[in-house]
């Protein structure tokens, strides 16, 4: 069967403030009661036979324990210190594959609806992909989009893929027969893709090449060194390969597909009431239309406004027009340069000669320990106990175990604290997340 190759970047950022650089778009219930990634997780074990998830450091203790919740315990993971596009992330997971081995790549953060017409197109990709081509997916555009790319076919041979369109052209495109939304999925063979990658690119190649080869960690995560991932020249997938191969196929996707990278794509994905308003949280709506409000703790009352935009968390409050979809990304800029966005919390702990700390069930959040003196050991729920390393150790939320120190030496541990953004608090809306970075 097929491998599975999740790509877990992007912040999100026009979703802000439901979607932060700490809990990104694709970790939140944005529009369903389970997020984006664990939909991606849950659809995709359907038609392949393992994950390997390409997140980075903030994002992997999130990616893991979503995955461990979606039942996908044997998930591999790649962990990038830095983002360096889509033709390296895709890069490092092939090459530890082998090179017959076919790949799904996926992003995490894409609605889809329609499981047996999902997995009817991808066994034709499959097909495909065996026969050595590398394959995309096109979508049947239903508006003038600007924020995609596009690819132009004649059956299954790509004639050309286009650049974000302004909307002029975008209108082209829609009533072109020919065109298509560029889905960012890919079928092919790890090797195939390494290969066309070498040749097209072959800077980009040698760098992952270099940066695999040095990376640490275990049979479950590889973790990339931050000069490495540095030395990669940033470019994505499209550009690095397909726009330059003559290996390339797509297939139209007979699945419902959305990218939900906007409010106007939410306001499109939920369900509307009588006066066509999209409403999440308590909402009254007086003589107003085609609102989408979500409300996490206050009550919103709508009168006489017609096409906004309310998204109201615990600590943020967003006011705009549908439409403005382009202008979230500047507005976050702006606000990044005013505030400073905490993804987690450190602290020190000590622990003295034979004593110990219980970690109780009710945490909220994931941890991340190191050991930076002395010996520390965990005792585990199935009541064996395992010795701390001086590395990373992933302690999940909701555990009840002890941490003791082990031998005559004072214990110093280095703790990270994550948030969990599935967990309800006091006044919470479950489908927001639960802090506010």
């Amino acid at each position: 069967m097929m491998t599975n190759i999740l790509l877990c970047g992007g912040a999100g950022t026009r979703l802000w403030p439901i979607s932060r650089k700490s809990s990104p778009k694709q970790f939140v219930r944005l529009v369903d009661e389970v997020s984006l990634f664990k939909q991606a997780i849950l659809r995709n074990s359907l038609v392949c036979g393992g994950t390997i998830a390409v997140t980075n450091d903030v994002h992997y203790f999130q990616a893991r324990r979503q995955a461990e919740e979606a039942c996908a315990e044997n998930a591999r993971f790649v962990v990038e210190p830095c983002g360096r596009g889509t033709a390296a992330a895709i890069a490092l997971a092939c090459m530890g594959l082998d090179a017959q081995d076919i790949v799904l790549v996926t992003p995490s953060d894409h609605r889809i609806r329609g499981q047996s017409a999902y997995a009817a197109v991808m066994t034709r990709a499959a097909e495909l992909a065996d026969e050595g081509y590398i394959v995309t997916f096109g979508v049947v555009p239903t508006r003038p989009e600007t924020g995609f790319g596009y690819i132009q076919a004649a059956g299954e041979e790509v004639v050309a893929f286009r650049e974000k369109p302004s909307l002029a052209t975008a209108k082209k495109y829609l009533m072109a027969e020919d065109t298509y939304w560029n889905s960012g999925i890919f079928c092919f063979k790890a090797g195939v893709y390494l290969s066309e990658l070498q040749k097209q690119s072959p800077v980009i190649y040698a760098a992952s090449l270099a940066a695999f080869e040095n990376a640490e960690g275990d049979a479950q995560t590889l973790r990339v060194r931050h000069e490495d991932m540095l030395a990669i020249p940033d470019n994505s997938i499209d550009r690095a390969v397909l726009e330059k191969s003559g290996l390339v196929r797509m297939l139209r996707a007979g699945f419902e597909w959305a990218d939900l990278g906007s409010f106007d794509a939410v306001y499109d994905a939920l369900e509307k009431d009588a006066q066509d308003n999209a409403v999440r949280g308590e909402i009254t709506a007086v003589s107003s239309s085609g609102n989408l409000v979500m409300s996490s703790e206050r009550q919103v009352m709508l009168v006489d406004v017609d096409g906004l935009v309310i998204v109201d968390t615990a600590d943020a409050l967003l006011v705009t027009r549908k439409g403005r979809a382009q202008s979230m990304s500047k507005a976050v800029s702006k606000l990044k340069e005013k505030t400073r966005d905490e993804s987690c919390a450190v602290r020190k702990v000590q622990l003295g000669p034979g004593t110990s700390m219980a970690l109780q069930p009710g945490r909220h959040i994931d941890e991340h320990w190191l050991v930076a003196a002395g010996k520390v050991v965990i005792g585990l729920n199935n009541g064996n106990a395992e010795m701390l390393l001086p590395r990373m150790t992933y302690i999940p939320q909701g555990i009840e175990t002890e941490i003791a120190c082990e031998g005559s030496e004072v214990a110093l541990l280095v703790v990270t604290e994550f948030a969990n953004p599935d967990k309800k608090q006091d006044g919470e809306c479950p489908w927001l997340p639960s802090l506010a970075s």
